[in-house]
């Protein structure tokens, strides 16, 4: 759905209900919903912000919350422990069945995901690396709104290290050479090139893309080649990223990260 932005403030109504007095941005909930899921894609790291975001119950604006009880405390040890138990499982199961249907060192086409929203594509695959080895990746840029490819670990499908490291890139981030497609290289040693995804040394992991918003789904091939062959297997004008470069772009990073989780 789309929302309504009144004098640059948004306000989204969540409840069960629709509320005796038409609201804009009424979001029914299911009786059984706990949580609510924010996402906010920022490409320009250096300028776009993050928007600060408060929840409250509109019945009790201005009072204070009742006081915790041991039995509060004990229920929420006990779903934190539940969470992690769950989860542990949970990701491990959808890792393993994640690599057996995409397989490894190819990238699966562009779709949406089943009751996800339908302007946006994922697609992705595994990469699995040994010593001295990269994957080459190459796409059209998608004509999108916001696009992005990250790097997760096996196991959690968590983010790697964000803020120190370059795994991921997003359209504004990524060079796009003069053809109109970009080239990116996943290896554990700097290849000096402007889009290289750091393994952080991890032999496999699953990398990922989405194109949110996008006229068109391009899909990206891949080219399993040793670190020390990665410049013969891109264009002649594909720029040179040396030391200084690289970190200039992991300062941005650092920079990025501590403003907008005020770290």
């Amino acid at each position: 759905a789309q929302l309504t932005v009144d004098d640059g403030g948004l306000e989204i109504l969540l409840a069960p209900e629709a509320p005796s007095e038409p609201h804009p941005n009424w979001m029914p909930l299911h009786p059984d919903a706990r949580l609510v899921l924010v996402r906010q894609y920022v490409s320009d790291w250096t300028n776009d912000r993050v928007a600060p975001l408060r929840i409250e119950r509109v019945d009790r604006v201005g009072e204070a919350p009742a006081p915790l009880t041991p039995a509060r405390v004990d229920l929420a040890l006990d779903r934190a422990a539940t969470w992690i138990e769950a989860s542990t499982t949970y990701w491990n199961d959808y890792m393993r069945g994640a690599r057996r249907r995409l397989g490894e060192n190819r990238l699966s086409p562009p779709a949406a995901a089943p009751g996800g929203a339908r302007d946006i594509l994922y697609g992705g695959g595994f990469f699995s690396l040994g010593a001295g080895e990269a994957l080459v990746g190459t796409c059209d840029a998608p004509d999108a709104r916001y696009w992005s490819i990250p790097l997760y670990n096996e196991g959690w499908f968590e983010s790697l290290d964000v803020a120190n490291r370059v795994n991921s890139l997003n359209g504004h981030q990524m060079h796009v050479d003069p053809d109109g497609r970009f080239r990116v290289v996943l290896c554990a040693e700097d290849p000096g090139v402007p889009n290289w995804l750091d393994t952080e040394g991890y032999p496999s992991g699953m990398v990922s893309y989405r194109w949110v918003w996008s006229t068109d789904a391009p899909v990206p091939e891949t080219e399993l080649v040793r670190v020390d062959a990665v410049r013969a297997a891109l264009p002649a004008e594909h720029p040179v990223f040396g030391a200084p470069e690289r970190r200039a772009q992991v300062a941005a990073r650092q920079a990025a990260i501590a403003r907008r989780f005020r770290t």
